[in-house]
């Protein structure tokens, strides 16, 4: 590593669990932004263009996971927001 990334990594040293949450919370808001198009396409493709005979109930299951993803989303959103501006915020630059 050259000196400019090694001061950089220097400043997360003291927060380098907050920041691995951080990256991980971003990481799952990404893939669930991901996942529920795809949520939307299984439902349509796989439930509604099959006439499925059980497509009422397939649907009321989808619906609870996109409604699982959508609140995971929402915390992890809320700790980026939160907690990891909050650790940008307080920084001390020598």
């Amino acid at each position: 590593m050259n000196s400019r990334t090694r001061k950089f990594f220097s400043y997360y040293r003291p927060y380098i669990g907050l920041l691995t949450a951080d990256l991980i919370c971003a990481f799952i808001v990404s893939a669930i932004t991901l996942a529920l198009p795809l949520c939307i396409r299984y439902i349509t493709i796989h439930i509604l263009e099959q006439n499925a005979p059980d497509a009422r109930s397939q649907i009321y299951v989808m619906g609870a996971v996109m409604l699982a993803l959508v609140i995971i989303h929402t915390v992890c959103d809320i700790f980026i927001s939160y907690k990891g501006h909050m650790m940008g915020a307080t920084w001390k630059v020598t």
